[in-house]
């Protein structure tokens, strides 16, 4: 397996993994990573974002190797380095959340947005229509816009910026309480 490198890491839970080939760490791949600040740590990569002197991937961290993993290769890994793995590496939560981003993750947050407006940039290629609502994980909370452009698959494709994506901007909607079947302002 092809050993690549953290080019960064963002809070919360978001690193820019630097790889030599374009088809080492394809968006959907689970990876291994080894911080110097923590343990052997694993993520999901979610969408090629550039190039800079190799492939640059966006992932999301999705928590600790599990002590029971039975993974060899990982005593390989020195810091910053990562390494692909096959999903069995998952503990079932990890399973689970990689699951739900595989099929709801429509792409990354962009760094213009504040909290009355997101702009996302569009990683998915699927269409994404006006109205629709869209979650983001704000500190422990999980806060809802809804999307006021809607895109179609074509035009996902066709209006890619130089890094390879497409914004998608809406509005806060809040925070949903089941409590009371209503959201909250953030």
């Amino acid at each position: 397996s092809d050993i690549a490198e953290v080019a960064s890491f963002q809070h919360p839970g978001l690193l820019t993994i630097r790889a030599q080939r374009q088809d080492s760490i394809p968006a959907g791949s689970v990876v291994a990573y080894r911080d110097a600040a923590s343990e052997t740590r694993l993520a999901l990569a979610i969408a090629q974002v550039g190039r800079d002197n190799g492939v640059l991937v966006k992932a999301v961290d999705v928590g600790p190797v599990a002590p029971s993993s039975a993974m060899p290769q990982l005593a390989l890994l020195r810091d910053a380095e990562v390494m692909a793995l096959p999903d069995d590496a998952l503990s079932s939560e990890q399973a689970q959340r990689v699951g739900e981003l595989r099929s709801h993750c429509i792409g990354l947050v962009a760094p213009d947005s504040d909290i009355g407006k997101l702009i996302v940039d569009v990683t998915a290629e699927s269409d994404i229509s006006a109205g629709r609502l869209v979650r983001v994980r704000i500190g422990d909370e999980h806060v809802f816009y809804q999307l006021t452009n809607g895109l179609t698959k074509e035009e996902i494709v066709q209006q890619k910026n130089t890094c390879g994506f497409v914004a998608a901007h809406a509005k806060t909607v809040g925070v949903w309480r089941a409590s009371e079947s209503r959201f909250m302002p953030v």
